[in-house]
Parts: C-alpha cells; sequence; structure tokens
C-alpha cells in the first residue's frame, strides 16, 4: 500500500514520501517486517531503544509525536509526524484493511470483571438468531467460520482490523469486542464506531498501569462518555447496581438501559439460585442456566439487557438458554 493511502484523513505535520510503499505495520520492534512502518506510540511499556531496534529490523518509516519529531534516525527512513501518534496509527491500522469495521455492527463490553462472560453470551444469543457475528475476547477469537486462541484482550490496532477484515470476509456481519481499560487509555479503538457498550463493573485491577483510581475509572467511562466511539444510536448498557455505573449514567446521553437486581430497567422478577446453575424470571419469561453464582447473575442480566434491544424478548431468553460456551469469570 501506497503511504499517501495509509495516511488517508489524518493530518501530517512534516512532508512525507507519499509514494512510499508500507508493507505492513508494527508498534513493537519484534514485529517489523522488512518495509513496515513502526509506530513509536509513547507507551509505557515501550523501551526507549525502540525506534533504533525497528530501522534495524527493516522499518522503512517510523510514526512519532511531536515530541519525538527533532529526533534523529537513519537518513533513508521515513519520519511521520503527527499530533496524536497513539490515534494515528489506529486510523492507518484501519486504512491498511480498507476500514472493514465500517461495514461491521460492533459491540463493545467494558468492566472489571463479567466482560469475557458477557461477550460470550451476547454472541451466542445473537448466532441463535441466525447473526453471522464475530468475537474478539481475553481467551478466543471467533468469527462465522471457526475460533482460535487468544493472547490478550484487546488487540493492538493492527490486529485488531486484520481480524475484522478477517470477519467481514467470512461473512460476519456483527462483531462482539471485549474492550480493556489498557486497550481503550493506549486508543487502541479510536476510529471504531460502537452500535453498542456493556458495562458490568469497576474492581481494582490495573491500578498501578492507570496510575491510581481515578484514571482506571475514567479509562472505562471514556466507552460510554465519548461520542466519537459511538454510532448516533448506540445502546449503552449501564449495571446500575455499582456505583461507577451510576456515575457514568449521569454523564451519558442517548439510549441508556440500566440493569441490576434491585432497580434498574432490566432486573430480575424472581430468582433462585441451586447447586446446578440458577432460575430466574425476566419480563414474564422463565430462564433456567447451569451459571452459578450472583456474579454470573448479573452478567446474564447485561447480555440480556442488549440482545433483547437487538433482537426481542422472546428470542434473548431462548438465546440464552441454548448459550453453549459459558464462561465464568
Amino acid at each position: 500500500m501506497k503511504l499517501r493511502e495509509l495516511m488517508s484523513g489524518i493530518d501530517v505535520l512534516a512532508q512525507i514520501d507519499e509514494e512510499l510503499e508500507v508493507s505492513s505495520l508494527a508498534m513493537h520492534p519484534n514485529n517489523i517486517r522488512p518495509g513496515a512502518i513502526f509506530g513509536k506510540l509513547g507507551l509505557k511499556w515501550m523501551p526507549t531503544s525502540s525506534e533504533n531496534a525497528a530501522l534495524s529490523a527493516g522499518a522503512s518509516g517510523v510514526l512519532v509525536g511531536t515530541d519525538d519529531a527533532d529526533a534523529q534516525s537513519e537518513p533513508s527512513a521515513c519520519r511521520i509526524i503527527v499530533q496524536c501518534p497513539q490515534q494515528a496509527y489506529a486510523l492507518m491500522a484501519a486504512n491498511f484493511f480498507e476500514n472493514a469495521h465500517d461495514a461491521l455492527a460492533l459491540y463493545g463490553v467494558t468492566g472489571t470483571k463479567g466482560k469475557t462472560t458477557v461477550c460470550h453470551l451476547i454472541h451466542d444469543v445473537l448466532r441463535y438468531a441466525g447473526v453471522r457475528i464475530g468475537m474478539i475476547s481475553s481467551l478466543i477469537r471467533k468469527s462465522p467460520e471457526g475460533h482460535r486462541p487468544s493472547s490478550n484482550t484487546t488487540p493492538e490496532p493492527f490486529e485488531l482490523h486484520g481480524l475484522l477484515r478477517h470477519m467481514l470476509g467470512n461473512g460476519a456481519t456483527k462483531v462482539v469486542l471485549e474492550a480493556s481499560s489498557i486497550g481503550i487509555a493506549e486508543n487502541r479503538l479510536h476510529g471504531l464506531k460502537f452500535s453498542g457498550v456493556v458495562f458490568t463493573n469497576l474492581g481494582s485491577d490495573h491500578l498501578e498501569y492507570h496510575g491510581g483510581w481515578e484514571a482506571y475509572a475514567a479509562a472505562k467511562a471514556r466507552l460510554f462518555i465519548d461520542s466519537s466511539l459511538q454510532t448516533p444510536d448506540c445502546v449503552i448498557v449501564l449495571n446500575i447496581d455499582d456505583p461507577i455505573g451510576r456515575e457514568i449514567r449521569k454523564m451519558v446521553r442517548g439510549r441508556v438501559i440500566t440493569y441490576g437486581l434491585d432497580n434498574g430497567d432490566i432486573r430480575p422478577d424472581e430468582y433462585r439460585f441451586t447447586p446446578h446453575g440458577m432460575s430466574l424470571s425476566l419480563c414474564g419469561r422463565e430462564l433456567l442456566t447451569p451459571l452459578l453464582g450472583k456474579h454470573n447473575l448479573y452478567n446474564l442480566l447485561g447480555a440480556f439487557a442488549l440482545t433483547q434491544e437487538l433482537v426481542g424478548v422472546d428470542v434473548a431468553i431462548e438465546g440464552l438458554r441454548h448459550a453453549n460456551r459459558i464462561r465464568t469469570t
């Protein structure tokens, strides 16, 4: 791909060789192939010598922010200077894979606990409803034709957009995606538009990475309050029993559905735990499930709150009855 095609829609602050042929993108020197563009994204885990390592591995160009504009590199390397390299890198990855995400309805799930299970439940309900759906989670990547193991929760942008292009090519029309706080904070989702987003809860994971509770909560909340990440008719689903869910509710606009055990738009008429799972009544319909524990009751409610908007109450209940890839995280 020509560099000018790769940079479409991105403001470049210095002249570049627009005819440069680009083979791939990478944000880690170990993943560089000859002819690749290396994204120097200012990430906390990246060593300071990463640019030199990438160039030694055959990178033909380096994407940098204004803080690195004056740094020296090999004369033969193209230096691409932008205001925000993380966001530019995400858009470049989308351009490389022909913006396949624009042809997909995307659904994001975030929270400290439960997001993997909620993703699987949403996937299984929509698949039961006949939807050609893909899934990207911390455990597995699924497309309509099969699945493979996952190495992380929210992939880096080049891998993410490659997966979306692959899923689209295999007939997917929708994709449910597990959105980690780190992935959100590092702008890996920049440029995507979600048709629905679900918040499960907020605990104390990843506080060291984010530098404290407030920054961690802000990263999670961004998926719900940043309209640039949403379609105009995005459905926002919030656990109203969680204090942060209640705070997010005060800040969001648009179509909001809340869920909880005693409060919320979606709540069980009654529920009972058994040694083999649970039984509950939702919207006057009975549901038996092998999922165990109160945490999974919340997971069911979150998945139901979104899917009943997409396929209707009866199909969502029946889909949850048939969910066959149960996860209990």
